[in-house]
């Protein structure tokens, strides 16, 4: 197989998605196997492999073909998402709680254990952590990442940092 072989097996094709009840997406995750869209009226759906749990929706289906609305175990405003190439899905919400569901072999999900979990647990903070706030998360295929900072305010701070992103909108016509 040569470069132009490769050329040619890559060239996609990108088609018009529309979500249930025709909402309005404010911010779209994708993971490689799985996707998730947040509508400007905070909710989320999910759409994609569920493998190992990572669409967060309770269910040992290994797909989803078309959109599923997921929430974690409260409902909380989410703040914010964090979707890993394949396995692994996070989501913040504005009191500050981590919920996660998917692969966790390597304990990657950090609830204290290695099985893998197809619905959002909640994270469990260490006790003197509990009075800080999230600054930043990130999923990774053997890890997740998350940094705390002191509570400067009740507005939580990575609501502040999203905010100050540049988002630009994209037109595929």
């Amino acid at each position: 197989m040569d470069s132009s072989d490769l050329d040619t097996l890559w060239i996609l094709s990108l088609q018009p998605v529309t979500l249930p009840n025709k909402e309005l997406t404010k911010r779209i995750y994708c993971g490689y196997h799985h996707t998730l869209f947040e509508t400007v009226d905070n909710d989320i759906y999910a759409v994609g492999s569920n493998e190992y749990g990572q669409l967060g929706v309770n269910s040992d289906q290994e797909s989803f073909v078309s959109f599923i609305k997921i929430k974690p175990r409260s409902a909380e405003y989410i703040q914010a998402i964090a979707c890993h190439l394949t396995n692994v899905t996070a989501l913040v919400t504005a009191q500050n709680t981590i919920y996660m569901a998917g692969k966790n072999d390597e304990g990657q999900l950090a609830l204290g254990h290695i099985v893998d979990q197809n619905s959002f647990n909640q994270v469990p903070l260490a006790p003197h952590d509990v009075d800080k706030q999230l600054i930043i998360i990130d999923v990774g295929h053997s890890h997740t990442f998350y940094a705390l900072g002191p509570m400067i305010d009740k507005k939580p701070k990575i609501e502040r940092l999203l905010a100050d992103q540049p988002f630009h909108d994209v037109d595929f016509r």
